[in-house]
């Protein structure tokens, strides 16, 4: 699907309800931009759910501790352990 981007003070694109359907995306969906010869690709994010309760006691507590620490949530901690350890991987150190 091809759109254009309309000029603003933030770049947006307009969806029409049909499209919006046939692609599934809903209100909060975050995307990926990926610059192309011919425009942008717009890839969709998708979430994880984490059951905590499978985690190991003792990287539970790692986890609380390193919340309370940084003064955000848990899951925040997990999604920036994730980050910094999906950096570190070889097949995504070009990306």
């Amino acid at each position: 699907m091809i759109k254009t981007l309309q000029p603003s003070k933030d770049m947006f694109m307009q969806f029409t309800e049909d499209e919006l359907l046939e692609l599934n995306i809903q209100q909060g969906d975050k995307f990926i931009i990926k610059h192309q010869e011919d425009g942008i690709l717009l890839e969709k994010m998708v979430g994880v759910d984490l059951d905590l309760e499978e985690f190991p006691e003792d990287v539970k507590d790692i986890l609380i501790l390193k919340s309370i620490e940084d003064q955000i949530p848990v899951d925040e901690v997990i999604s920036n352990l994730l980050k910094e350890a999906i950096k570190n991987l070889p097949e995504f150190q070009n990306v």
